[in-house]
């Protein structure tokens, strides 16, 4: 079992306040939980929960693992969500310069087409007969 999976059953037994409803909030068994936190401490070499029948509070290198881990997984929770968007539609701007007749030419229609199929990205169309240059004036094609 990966270290993430333990970090985050650690973590949801410590916000639910126990074994037992973070179980019911996660829909796994308490017996995988209190494995998986078992785990964790064998793996760390101490002791992040004080269990008792009735209750559990934070050792203080539970309560020190369990801040950094909270920080930890919401980053990677975050660069997951960055990197599904990123992955979604297309989006963003298009700087493109073309001579005049080529609004006008079926490729310009293309554009159009185009720009219908993906409305998350701006076409910035510079339409003029003279050569310009790519990089100085910032046009991704010409």
């Amino acid at each position: 079992m990966d270290t993430l999976t333990r970090m985050r059953a650690f973590i949801d037994v410590v916000e639910a306040e126990g074994f037992s409803a973070a179980a019911r909030k996660i829909g796994r068994s308490k017996a995988l939980l209190s494995k998986y936190v078992r785990e964790l401490e064998d793996e760390l070499g101490a002791l992040l929960l004080n269990r008792t029948t009735r209750q559990f509070s934070l050792t203080e290198a539970g309560h020190t693992y369990y801040q950094r881990a909270s920080e930890i997984v919401r980053e990677v929770d975050s660069l997951a969500e960055a990197v599904r968007q990123s992955s979604g539609d297309v989006r963003g701007r298009i700087k493109l310069s073309a001579a005049r007749t080529f609004a006008d030419a079926p490729i310009g229609q293309s554009l159009v087409d185009f720009a219908k199929q993906h409305p998350d990205i701006v076409l910035d169309i510079h339409l003029d007969d003279r050569f310009v240059d790519l990089v100085e004036e910032g046009f991704d094609l010409a």
